[in-house]
């Protein structure tokens, strides 16, 4: 069975059978879906809005807009979005002028057990469009050392997929520049991996949504329109990913809630998981 065909078939067969007691009203589920027997999260997901950090405040202003409001604003969105469509979302930090340093990030991550880490970043340089990065070597931090093997394969996996889901989603809206390993960065090829990588131990993607150096694409993330489509495709690529891990890994237990937006992503997932004549990104000098 396919996995389209399999998500499918699951959202037809898992209708609640379950009759309300002498007394009691029948549950009434929330519009867009379906009562079952039990909801547990589609998955956890750990957005991180990049900025305040150790090595950048993200509020320089560029072409009118600073990065730290643009990671904010599409991680809150993002963040309602996912939890629409059932999955459990934690944030690195409470507001959008929070310092907190990559490392207490991850751990951030860790600590909820995330089943994908999401880094929100926008880039600086020569350069334009959206981004990818993910762990594809093991680095060295503060006596540290990581990721692990199984974090940098889960990691470039789960980039591949948000990766194609998002780019399809924005429809030629901005350049795509593909997927990659975060040693093409500054930081990550100094350190073998980003600060954030070493110290995560749950599959990791950062995306660089836009070059705000770059005018058009700074009017992009700057307009409404232009932010949620951002959020809308990237929120995509996260249930593309959820979905697709719960299968992989085997049966999905009896009730479990396949929201009708995680389906229609599976429904339209592309053949391939490869991006399809990437460009080679700028290397960043601030990113970490």
């Amino acid at each position: 069975m396919t996995l389209r065909h399999g998500v499918i078939l699951l959202a037809a067969t898992i209708l609640v059978s379950a009759r309300p007691g002498r007394g009691q009203r029948a549950a009434v589920p929330p519009p867009g879906l379906r009562l079952v027997e039990s909801a547990p999260a589609l998955g956890v997901v750990c957005l991180d809005p990049g900025h305040p950090s150790e090595n950048n405040s993200g509020r320089a202003v560029q072409h009118g807009v600073t990065e730290v409001e643009m990671n904010w604003l599409v991680a809150m969105r993002m963040k309602a979005l996912l939890e629409q469509a059932n999955v459990k979302v934690v944030l690195t930090k409470a507001n959008m002028d929070q310092f907190v340093t990559n490392q207490r990030r991850a751990e951030a991550a860790n600590a909820a057990r995330a089943n994908l880490f999401l880094r929100l970043h926008c880039d600086t340089g020569k350069g334009s469009g959206i981004t990818f990065y993910y762990p594809n070597r093991e680095g060295q931090k503060g006596g540290v050392r990581g990721p692990s093997a199984w974090v940098r394969a889960e990691s470039e996996r789960a980039a591949r997929i948000v990766h194609d889901a998002a780019v399809k989603g924005l429809q030629g809206a901005l350049p795509d520049n593909g997927a990659h390993g975060d040693d093409r960065t500054r930081i990550g090829g100094k350190q073998g991996a980003l600060t954030g990588s070493i110290y995560a131990r749950t599959p990791v993607v950062l995306v660089e949504m836009v070059y705000l150096s770059k005018r058009t694409d700074a009017a992009f993330i700057r307009s409404s329109r232009g932010r949620e489509a951002m959020v809308r495709s990237l929120t995509a690529g996260v249930l593309a990913y959820l979905t697709k891990r719960a299968y992989r890994n085997g049966p999905v237990a009896r009730g479990q809630l396949f929201p009708p937006a995680a389906v229609e992503v599976a429904r339209r997932l592309p053949a391939s998981l490869e991006p399809a004549g990437p460009r080679r990104p700028a290397r960043r000098r601030d990113l970490v």
